[in-house]
């Protein structure tokens, strides 16, 4: 490239980035950065000459693509920041600061500060290309650090050995990285093995972070063995940098939580004789360090799902799960997935357990959905546990006097019809099994419990449920007192009237019978009651009181017209 073709490429770069830097506009509310087609077109063009020039820059023209690639470098920073969730624009920001670093490289001299910054770039811009998926973008970039390396390597004897250390390491573990998701894990593996023993901290946490991501992407692609490799490597590497008390230049608990939960959930799909002894130590290490976090807990309840629980352990750790002050409410899924779990086995520990989760959910903030959910649950495990059967009443009893306690609000619609079915058909099963002082319970229970919001047309079944519940014990003042409070409708129901006049008739209320009766003959539809009422009376032994009510009946029917009760009409349901 002559001197001139030289100075005018220059010129296009230096031109182009100021274009760059004046089109990019950091605003969340655009729906892109405001780069066109035609400047997206022309960056894509630059990374085909990489490096963007072969000849070294004069101190003007290094000043210039310094300051330029300066500018788009810290823009790109902010907007990646901005729109780290809008995975578009990440990519176009990746891209352009992967320009801004082509141009820092070119100032950049190759020896002294310069060259060192201009390298930890490198491996900066790498790392975040291959977060981006920009696989050959990040080759481009490692194969520009290499050059700088071995001159770095070769003629720099006044740069400091665990500096050279850092640099050798970092470079090795993004080829390495780079290696293993092109899919070339034996030189993945090769590349691995060139890195030197080190003490440097920083060089340590790369190798931390990468030897991480392998293993956990070695986990999404089913690679368990693999996986188990990689993640051992990431925890020597954390192990290092604890024991070199370099906690001011790096904090790597949180990473050591990753790196050890991530061996646990590998070490879940591989067969026991293939579990090394490191999975046995990444377990007792989560425990020892880590119990009392969500994460740890739940990995130890799958552990021990999976291997087929002691039933002991088991259970202390899932009331540690649902004790603990983390309890959030995107864990409730998980927690009572592992208490339905443990229903076939224990379902009293099981309806305990989420008796005590519902207690624990009520100290939630904006907890009202989730409170639903789990309230929903331990009704169905109430009710479909034989074992709690005779106690269900009781428990569920203290279990919503206990939730009015804290949550003054009743159950929504759909909480209360899932409720409701639930229910009703335990209330069926005891009716089944001759069991109608529980069935009428549940009843009564539902029929005036303010949590549940009954409509009255189902507050009217719950009563007529209830009484025939307990035809032979009944309490006529209750009835008759819950009668009165029902509204219109209900108390006009036919069938109603009809058990209510069969209650009168049992505690000799000739009065009260007689009301009943002349409320269903208000009605023409309730011909069949009527009889059914007439019957009845016969039935308990009140023959006169059975006689002067058929002759009510005969008083007030109608003979004539269209809609009249006719008495052939009346007899043929005898």
């Amino acid at each position: 490239m002559t001197h001139h073709s030289s100075k005018a490429h220059m010129d296009v770069v230096l031109d182009f980035a100021a274009e760059l830097t004046n089109s990019l506009v950091i605003d969340q509310k655009k729906p892109h950065l405001g780069l066109n087609d035609k400047i997206l077109a022309q960056l894509d063009r630059q990374f085909k000459h990489f490096p963007l020039l072969p000849a070294s820059p004069s101190s003007p023209t290094r000043r210039g693509f310094d300051q330029e690639g300066t500018k788009l470098w810290n823009i790109c920073m902010q907007l990646m920041t901005v729109y780290r969730d809008r995975s578009e624009d990440l990519l176009v920001a990746c891209k352009v600061k992967a320009f801004a670093y082509a141009m820092l490289d070119y100032a950049a001299p190759y020896q002294g500060q310069g060259s060192n910054r201009a390298l930890e770039a490198a491996f900066s811009i790498a790392m975040t290309c291959i977060d981006n998926d920009c696989l050959s973008l990040s080759q481009k970039i490692i194969e520009v650090a290499a050059v700088r390396l071995d001159k770095l390597e070769r003629y720099e004897s006044d740069v400091k050995n665990s500096k050279l250390q850092q640099y050798t390491i970092e470079y090795y573990m993004i080829r390495a990285h780079l290696a293993w998701l092109q899919g070339r894990l034996d030189i993945a593996e090769h590349l691995f093995s060139k890195i030197p023993v080190s003490d440097n901290g920083r060089g340590q946490a790369r190798v931390m972070d990468i030897c991480y991501k392998i293993g956990n992407c070695a986990i999404s692609r089913k690679q368990y063995d693999v996986s188990m490799k990689w993640l051992g490597r990431a925890l020597r590497a954390c192990e290092s940098i604890r024991h070199m008390q370099q906690a001011s230049i790096l904090s790597n608990e949180d990473k050591e939580l990753l790196i050890l939960h991530a061996s646990a959930r590998a070490g879940l799909y591989l067969d026991y004789e293939e579990r090394s002894g490191f999975l046995a130590e990444a377990l007792d290490a989560l425990k020892s360090r880590y119990g009392g976090m969500f994460p740890v807990q739940a990995i130890q309840l799958e552990m021990l799902a999976k291997e087929g629980p002691d039933e002991n352990v088991f259970s202390q750790v899932l009331q540690s799960t649902i004790e603990s002050p983390e309890l959030e409410d995107s864990h409730l899924a998980i927690i009572m997935y592992y208490i339905q779990k443990l229903f076939n086995t224990s379902p009293e520990v099981s309806i305990s357990m989420l008796k005590q989760l519902l207690e624990q959910v009520i100290l939630l903030p904006n907890n009202a959905i989730s409170l639903e959910k789990v309230f929903i649950a331990f009704v169905y495990g109430l009710m479909r546990s034989e074992k709690c059967a005779r106690a269900s009443f009781e428990i569920f009893q203290e279990t919503i006097t206990s939730l009015k306690r804290h949550h003054k609000q009743p159950l929504s619609k759909a909480a209360t019809e899932a409720t409701l079915i639930l229910i009703w058909k335990h209330v069926n099963n005891a009716i089944s099994n001759d069991d109608k002082s529980v069935a009428g319970q549940w009843c009564l229970c539902l029929f005036e419990e303010p949590m549940v919001q009954i409509s009255a047309a189902n507050k009217a079944k719950l009563f007529r449920q209830f009484l025939m519940c307990t035809a032979h014990d009944s309490n006529a003042s209750q009835a008759i007192d819950i009668f009165n409070r029902m509204p219109d409708e209900c108390r006009s129901c036919p069938s109603t009237l009809y058990l209510m006049y069969r209650l009168s008739l049992q505690n000799s209320d000739p009065t009260a019978s007689s009301i009943y009766l002349e409320s269903l003959l208000e009605d023409v539809k309730a011909i069949p009651y009527l009889l059914s009422c007439i019957g009845e009376a016969l039935r308990l032994g009140k023959t006169q009181q059975g006689l002067e009510s058929f002759e009510q009946v005969l008083k007030s029917v109608k003979w004539t017209g269209s809609e009249g009760c006719h008495v052939a009409k009346l007899l043929q349901y005898g």
